[in-house]
């Protein structure tokens, strides 16, 4: 179809098609104009062609599935199934340590040589002070979480971060890049995209991520039928143990005063 505007264009139309290495210039300019084309490239140069293959789904459409989540709450915070809108609503009190945690009752399968994904569907909210929210694949231990910190940034925007946790070491540590500091685009409405993420409305949110103790995690928003790309934590060539002591993790949400 771009062929025949060129050739109604008398002249004024130049059509030119560009296939973007990884990590190019070509890659580059693509990302200028809101095209997220590493995300189908995986750490290793290849393009993500493998069959999808779903190794766990949950849509909450008839209760909290208490046979695949585990739950605790603290302090009065609840988790309730809202029957019209499909979901568990996750709360907290007022009260210092108010806290519900959700995490599936087994382990995310992990295959070796894949990157592995994980979409979110979640609305935050706006940020309140004192209220932390965090969801991804970790057990409190090891894995990985976007957090809402409850914090707003200089110019108004959601202050999230993107969390790494490991205890390879032997203890915890944990490195968390803030909204400002990501590597993709921070979805404030200055990024390649253009787009501002709205914190009250329905997100999609996904983490690719491999192992090999030395692996990429990516984490993106799903807008327009597109990946957009947020942040990846390149892992090899930086750490010096594994980002996580196994890839085996649960799935987990966490919401706490």
């Amino acid at each position: 179809m771009l062929d025949e505007y060129v050739a109604v264009a008398g002249g004024k139309l130049r059509l030119e098609v560009l296939d973007p290495e990884p990590f190019s210039e070509t890659e580059d300019r693509a990302l200028a104009f809101g095209l997220q084309v590493s995300s189908s490239i995986d750490s290793k140069g290849r393009l993500k062609v493998q069959t999808l293959e779903t190794l766990f789904y949950n849509t909450f459409q008839y209760g909290k599935e208490t046979d695949v989540w585990d739950e605790s709450t603290a302090s009065g915070a609840s988790a309730t199934f809202l029957t019209n809108q499909g979901l568990v609503d996750m709360t907290v009190t007022s009260t210092l340590g108010s806290k519900v945690v959700r995490q599936t009752r087994s382990v995310m399968r992990y295959t070796a040589g894949r990157m592995n994904t994980l979409t979110f569907s979640v609305r935050l909210e706006m940020p309140v002070v004192g209220v932390r929210r965090r969801f991804g694949l970790f057990d409190g231990s090891d894995g990985f979480y976007f957090e809402d910190s409850g914090t707003l940034d200089a110019n108004g925007q959601p202050e999230y971060a993107v969390v790494l946790i490991s205890t390879a070491s032997g203890s915890l540590v944990t490195e968390r890049i803030t909204r400002a500091n990501w590597n993709g685009d921070k979805l404030d409405g200055a990024g390649p995209s253009g787009f501002t993420a709205n914190p009250l409305a329905q997100q999609m949110i996904s983490m690719d991520y491999e192992w090999y103790g030395a692996g990429q995690i990516s984490f993106s928003y799903i807008m327009n039928g597109l990946p957009r790309v947020i942040h990846t934590f390149t892992t090899g060539n930086r750490l010096l143990l594994p980002w996580s002591r196994t890839p085996f993790l649960p799935i987990r949400l966490e919401i706490e005063n």
